[in-house]
Parts: C-alpha cells; sequence; structure tokens
C-alpha cells in the first residue's frame, strides 16, 4: 500500500476519532458503563485524589486528576485505547495508536499534522497553533492546540499530541468547552505529560 492511501487511512481513522469526541463534549454525561478491561484505580496521597486509568489493552496509562472517570464503552473500546472525561467541567481526553510500521516510514513531524487535518475536517474555522510541547513523559512529541466550532455549534479547543515509542505513535486529544479551556489548560497538559506506554504494542520495525 502506497504512502499516500496510509495517510489517507490515517486521516479518516482521525475524522472517525475527532467527530466521537465532538460528539462527546456536546451530548448528555449519561453513558454506557465502562467497560471492564479500562480499569480504574483511585490513590490517594496527602494532597489530593488521582485516578490512574489504564487502557483497554493494558499497555498504556494516564494519571488524572480527580474528579475524572473512565469513559470507555465497549462501542467506543472499536476505537479508543483510553478514553475518560471529566463530567463537571467538561473535559475529554482519549488515547489512539498506530504501529510506525503500518505508516511506512512517516516520521513523528509528518505522521503529527494527520490528526490535526482529521480535526480540521470537522471544526468550522479552525485555527491551529503548534504548542512548545517536544515531549511527554521522556518521550519525544509534537503537540497542537486546534480551536473552532464543532458539532452543536459549540466552540471547541482541543490539544492534540502524537507521542512516539519505539513501535508506535500514540494520538492523545484532550480538551473542552473553549470558554473555560483557559482555566483548565494545566489539568490537561498535566494528564498528557502522564502518559505512558507500559510495554510495547507493536513488533519492531
Amino acid at each position: 500500500m502506497k504512502r499516500q492511501q496510509i495517510v489517507s487511512l490515517a486521516v479518516t481513522s482521525v475524522i472517525v476519532l475527532s467527530v466521537a469526541f465532538a460528539k462527546a463534549a456536546v451530548k448528555a454525561n449519561r453513558s454506557k458503563a465502562p467497560v471492564s478491561q479500562g480499569q480504574v484505580a483511585q490513590v490517594l496521597n496527602s494532597k489530593s485524589a488521582e485516578t490512574v486509568l489504564a487502557s483497554s489493552t493494558g499497555k498504556t496509562e494516564v494519571r488524572l486528576a480527580q474528579g475524572w472517570a473512565n469513559a470507555l464503552t465497549p462501542e467506543a473500546a472499536q476505537k479508543f485505547e483510553m478514553k475518560a472525561k471529566k463530567p463537571i467541567h467538561s473535559l475529554h481526553l482519549s488515547v489512539n495508536a498506530k504501529t510506525r510500521k503500518s505508516l511506512l516510514g512517516m516520521t513523528l513531524e509528518q505522521f503529527a499534522k494527520v490528526p490535526v487535518e482529521g480535526l480540521k475536517t470537522t471544526i468550522k474555522n479552525a485555527q491551529v497553533e503548534r504548542t512548545s510541547t517536544t515531549k511527554v513523559n521522556g518521550k519525544s512529541a509534537v503537540q497542537y492546540k486546534v480551536q473552532g466550532v464543532g458539532l452543536g455549534d459549540v466552540d471547541l479547543t482541543m490539544l492534540t499530541t502524537v507521542v512516539e515509542t519505539p513501535n508506535s505513535y500514540y494520538t492523545i486529544l484532550a480538551g473542552g468547552p473553549t470558554k473555560t479551556f483557559a482555566q483548565h489548560q494545566a489539568e490537561l497538559q498535566q494528564a498528557i505529560q502522564s502518559f505512558r506506554e507500559l510495554q510495547s504494542t507493536a513488533q519492531a520495525r
């Protein structure tokens, strides 16, 4: 399969993810029960409660502040490795993985533009800005901020972060309503920075 076809499929995949993300941002917070594989554990310390959310495969995890919950339904598990929400502030986070071998040598810089292009097809008047983030938990990463009008005419701001591991590229989508994004940006960035791969998800290239 030619690289152009690979990119097209990747963009299509991200469009599906971004549509699902946008729908989650505007629909009621009631949802189906999460799948059992998306284990959530509460870890208490002296200052706050922390949620450690593992992926449906058990191969990746993120650490989330108090108030976040697993949102990975059986339906969503077909598209996402991980999905979480903080209903009180309408914040959402999702993780998707692609093996680097399947992308025929695409670099991190090249692949990081794929989710941005996907978001631009589902968000009207999208404004794109590259952030200063170059590492996530010690791994090379590229991050963009995308702001525009999503489904239901809700103004959304999302951070799309692609993290490079030896065998995979992980796309982390995180964000919420633009009107409250600034006050929650640090929390979202902290969640993104906590992402880690527990074990490789693909054979070496």
